[in-house]
């Protein structure tokens, strides 16, 4: 990348970047990670990874859209640098290998601190949200339990019991084991359920805020056509 970024006083007023198809070292970003107006960035298919989006933490307080589609080294160990990019309203990370591990942390934290991003998420990530119902029960009722926390109090047989539940949607799902086994096999599953649901939470809201603001785009061009007519 050009050193042009890096001359002082220089680019002040540059808000948007575009680098997609641009091959890249990580190190490249941190030409423009100073840039005082930046807030939208394009880097689909440079090969960048984890490291890069490291450098880009320096703007997390300004970058309001990111763009790192099809970037197979970019995984899960940038999460933690993607959650603390506060004013983050789009991201896209579709072709990478961020995985669902790490999309349930980011969009805890999107919840958590009450924002709404428009995300575009890895195909094997819709994937696996599309056939929830395949992983365990997606909505036990009592006395099944759902709070992962709740898992340490319950006897062997309520353990078992639950499991089972779980085993009629998966069932690569085990019964048998020692008490502790039961224990962090039930935990684990409530755990990555709560997870999920959260997941879904967020790309649904996302996607229905689009929706309306699609809706209101077509509104306000149908009244401009109706206005500029000479009935």
């Amino acid at each position: 990348m050009s050193v042009v970024f890096t001359l002082p006083h220089s680019f002040t007023n540059l808000r948007t970047i575009i680098l997609d198809n641009v091959c890249l070292d990580d190190f490249d970003i941190t030409k423009i990670h100073h840039l005082p107006a930046l807030s939208a960035i394009h880097l689909n298919s440079t090969r960048i990874g984890d490291e890069a989006i490291h450098h880009l933490i320096s703007l997390k307080y300004q970058l309001e859209e990111l763009f790192i589609d099809n970037n197979a080294r970019i995984t899960d160990h940038c999460v933690p640098s993607l959650c603390l990019m506060f004013n983050l309203k789009v991201l896209h990370f579709y072709g990478t290998n961020i995985s669902m591990p790490g999309l349930r942390k980011l969009c805890k934290s999107i919840k958590d601190s009450n924002r709404s991003v428009l995300l575009d998420v890895p195909s094997e990530c819709n994937q696996y949200l599309t056939h929830l119902h395949e992983q365990y029960q997606l909505y036990p009722v009592a006395p099944l339990i759902i709070d992962p926390a709740a898992v340490s109090s319950l006897s062997v047989n309520a353990l078992k019991a639950n499991l089972a539940g779980h085993a009629q949607f998966n069932p690569s799902i085990y019964l048998s084991g020692s008490r502790p086994e039961l224990v962090n096999r039930l935990r684990g599953i409530l755990a990555r359920r709560e997870g999920d649901l959260v997941v879904k939470e967020v790309l649904k809201e996302v996607r229905s805020r689009s929706e309306e603001s699609t809706e209101g785009s077509d509104s306000e061009e149908d009244s401009e056509e109706f206005g500029g007519s000479d009935i």
